[in-house]
This record gives structure tokens, sequence and C-alpha cells, in this order.
């Protein structure tokens, strides 16, 4: 479970830039049921160590911010509790956003 506490504007740009596709499960996703998922965990935000081999298995910038943007995804609740166990999509790469796509979906707010 998030330790953040998403803004609802915060949760409409998430949903909106990943067009309201559960990142887990790539089924549609009403906004009313989305939850904000952490691609990176955020119990690794503390740990140096285990973050920098994070950072350079998914070949993520130096500045890569656990709470950011582009670390957040939508999600369904349910995919959200299941991924950790096992999901299609968990061994994914990374999600990659530019700055300037989350900019451009930002300045819509």
């Amino acid at each position: 479970m998030s330790q953040r506490k998403f803004t609802n504007p915060e949760r409409f740009a998430i949903w909106k830039h990943h067009r309201a596709v559960c990142y887990w499960c790539g089924e549609p996703l009403r906004l009313l049921e989305t939850t904000i998922d952490h691609f990176i965990p955020e119990r690794v935000e503390n740990n140096s160590e285990e973050l920098e081999e994070l950072r350079k298995r998914y070949g993520l910038a130096s500045n890569f911010a656990i709470n950011d943007y582009s670390n957040w995804l939508p999600c369904h609740d349910r995919c959200n509790n299941n991924q950790a166990v096992g999901n299609s999509r968990g061994s994914q790469l990374a999600p990659s956003h530019s700055e300037e796509s989350w900019s451009k979906d930002l300045s819509a707010l």
C-alpha cells in the first residue's frame, strides 16, 4: 500500500497520461476505480543500494525520484494487489515518459 496520498488532480493526470488503461492488466480503467501504483516501490526510497541497483537495471537517471509522475502508474485495485504475486506485465520494462510528455499533460490541468 502506498504511503503517499495522491490528490485528485495527480490521479487524473496519471490516468489521462496512460490513456485510461490499467498498467498491469491492460484493460480499460475508469477514473473512479483508479488506484496509483509505483513501478519502483516506495520501500526502496531509503535504501540507496537497492535504489541504485534498480536505476541501473532499468536505465533510470541518477535523479530518478520514487514519488514522481515518471514512477506512478494507474491500475485497478485488484491488479495493484496482485502484481507482486506475478502479473503478466510485471516483468515489463519500466514505463518511459519524457518530461516533455508529462509537461504537456500537466499543463492541461
